[in-house]
């Protein structure tokens, strides 16, 4: 669709990520969150990256937010604070990236994969490689730190 096109080619190629506000300087460690329930999601963003306001109005609702069966998620501040990049394995989905800005929930990604081995997420300047497992082959996807 046009819309897909003009955001990937003229909006993303032109999108200054460093106008982006610091809301974590010095990108605190945030642990990982073992037992990734949306209350405990709530509680765990709360305790450990006061800075993002809440979860946001279009972050998936605790029904909805049920159904991914996360194993696991964590917790990545990139682009030297501006953003917090929150990722999981689904389990039988694949690999669930979560973005969040100041105001919160700001875009999300999936990547299709195998349970086992669960997905890498890997920061490399101003890319982000997601590494899956997709019929027992790996794929690499990159894509700018701030998302597409």
């Amino acid at each position: 669709p046009l819309g897909a096109r003009y955001r990937n080619h003229v909006e993303m190629p032109c999108f200054d990520a460093t106008s982006l506000p610091v809301i974590a300087p010095g990108s605190p460690v945030i642990p990982r969150l073992n037992d990734p329930r949306y209350d405990r999601v709530v509680a765990h963003l709360a305790e450990h990256a006061p800075q993002i306001a809440g979860l946001g109005a279009h972050f998936p609702r605790p029904d909805r937010f049920a159904q991914y069966s996360f194993m696991w998620l964590d917790f990545q501040w990139i682009g030297e604070g501006r953003l917090l990049l929150v990722h999981g394995p689904a389990t039988r989905q694949g690999a669930q990236l979560f973005w969040f800005d100041g105001d919160g929930f700001s875009k999300a990604a999936f990547y299709p994969s195998d349970d086992f081995p669960t997905h890498k997420v890997r920061l490399d300047g101003d890319m982000l490689r997601v590494i899956v497992s997709v019929e027992n082959a790996v794929r690499y996807h990159d894509l700018p730190w701030w998302g597409l």
